[in-house]
């Protein structure tokens, strides 16, 4: 009984019994591991902030060329469709296809033309030739695809 009234009167006395039961010695080792986690996260997270930086500046820099990407594209659809009339989407590109295709027809043949005429060598000609009906096809070929992905239409 005086033990117990001592812890009551003494705070000291008290404090050491309380510190000395086996659950506070667990609560406390338990709270000075967590300490450590904590004391180590941070360190780690203080090591990697210089490439968290590094990282944060690299998207910032792919984010602006992925917006002058986007900028290129928006003009290139916008011209895609002031060739192929007011129509836009895919019909405004078939159409604008179509044209190139017969340019491109129509520039090999005047390279034929001028062939024959005596206008262009063969080496001048043989280049110019090429290049366009390797336009042509290409541009034909696409003019095929877009046809099947309508349905067939045309």
């Amino acid at each position: 009984m005086d033990e117990l009234n001592n812890l009551l009167s003494d705070e000291v006395a008290f404090s050491m019994f309380l510190s000395n039961t086996r659950e506070v010695k667990e609560c406390n080792r338990q709270l000075e591991a967590i300490r450590r986690t904590n004391a180590d996260i941070a360190q780690e997270t203080l090591e990697k902030r210089g490439a968290v930086t590094e990282a944060r500046e690299e998207m910032r820099q792919a984010l602006e060329i992925l917006r002058e990407i986007e900028k290129a594209y928006e003009r290139k659809v916008g011209r895609v469709g002031e060739k192929g009339g007011r129509e836009g989407g895919i019909e405004g590109v078939y159409r604008a296809l179509e044209k190139e295709a017969a340019e491109s027809e129509k520039r090999s043949e005047e390279c034929a033309k001028a062939l024959v005429s005596g206008e262009m060598d063969v080496a001048e000609w043989q280049e110019k030739y090429l290049k366009e009906r390797k336009l042509f096809h290409a541009r034909s070929a696409k003019l095929e695809k877009i046809q099947g992905m309508r349905g067939g239409g045309r």
